[in-house]
């Protein structure tokens, strides 16, 4: 039989557990950062699909259809509302976003032929508590975009 033992020490793993857990400490703060921006991009990229909803059924409805924040404001969400019935709707964002229209809008409708009925083109400006931002460009044509 052989006399020797296989294995880690106690003082082994104990090493490898406080280098493990310098190397997640210093991990930590970047991958926060990506998780809020990663959930920014997401909210953003639903009021693109809401957008697009929208101008998709003023073509298809052949009437305005508006896409307009739901009760509350817009940080409770937005919806979809074709003559009073609301087609579609979000649910609510993250806890301390801010929505900035650039030209002031409160609602978006779009006219039967999908352009929007704006004197100009809307810029909508998302940001979260930390310091992260968006902007949503909406020119009158209706095509949704972020640069």
């Amino acid at each position: 039989m052989n006399s020797k033992q296989r294995g880690f020490t106690i003082i082994e793993l104990m090493i490898t557990m406080g280098i493990l857990a310098i190397i997640v400490g210093m991990a930590l703060p970047s991958f926060t950062g990506f998780v809020q921006r990663n959930q920014l991009s997401s909210s953003v990229r639903s009021i693109i699909g809401g957008v697009a909803l929208t101008r998709s059924q003023a073509i298809s409805q052949r009437e305005d259809v508006v896409f307009e924040p739901r009760e509350g404001g817009w940080v409770n969400g937005w919806q979809v509302n074709h003559a009073g019935n609301i087609i579609r709707q979000s649910d609510p964002f993250p806890a301390g976003y801010t929505f900035t229209f650039a030209n002031g809008s409160t609602s978006l409708t779009f006219n039967s032929r999908g352009i929007l009925a704006i004197a100009t083109n809307e810029e909508i400006t998302i940001a979260d508590t930390h310091g992260n931002s968006r902007v949503v460009h909406l020119p009158r044509s209706g095509s949704a975009y972020i640069r």
